[in-house]
């Protein structure tokens, strides 16, 4: 059995797509992380609901026009407060 150059490219292609897609995944999974704890920060500091907390997280986002990834970082990070 051989195999040939254009068989090789097409598996190497395929290989190449598939970490990268895995690397997508794996930025996402982070982040929708980070964006969790923001939201359990802001629940405990804030005294409020989880669905609540989303909505502090969106306004926040919004008066720093910054992405809510980045804001719940910031929040993480203890560089963003949330009080009560």
């Amino acid at each position: 059995m051989s195999i040939s150059v254009d068989d090789t490219a097409t598996a190497s292609a395929a290989l190449q797509e598939a970490r990268a897609r895995i690397a997508e995944l794996e930025a996402a999974l982070s982040r929708s992380r980070t964006v969790g704890m923001a939201l359990g920060i802001i629940v405990e500091r804030g005294k409020v609901t989880p669905e609540n907390a989303l909505d502090v997280l969106r306004e926040l986002s919004t008066e720093r026009g910054s992405t809510m990834d980045d804001v719940a970082a910031g929040i993480v990070a203890g560089d963003i407060g949330v009080e009560g």
